[in-house]
């Protein structure tokens, strides 16, 4: 069964930079560190990341995190 497109899914991240709409996140997916730029409409409380040099869990819905291939 496929997980629920909306269900909530967590990262560790740092903010490089930020803008009214979007944060660029650094984290880890497996082995890679990558650098992706996450809607801030999309995320999801529990998130604790809002401004550049921020580093904490960032939360968005399983869907995005397909889409931005990090699952």
């Amino acid at each position: 069964m496929s997980p629920d497109r909306y269900a909530p899914v967590e990262f560790e991240v740092t903010v490089l930079a930020a803008t009214e709409k979007a944060l660029l996140c650094e984290l880890r997916a497996g082995r890679e560190l990558l650098e992706v730029w996450i809607p801030r409409s999309q995320l999801l409380d529990g998130t604790e990341v809002e401004d550049r040099g921020d580093a904490g869990t960032l939360t968005i819905p399983h869907w995005l995190a397909e889409e931005k291939e990090l699952v």
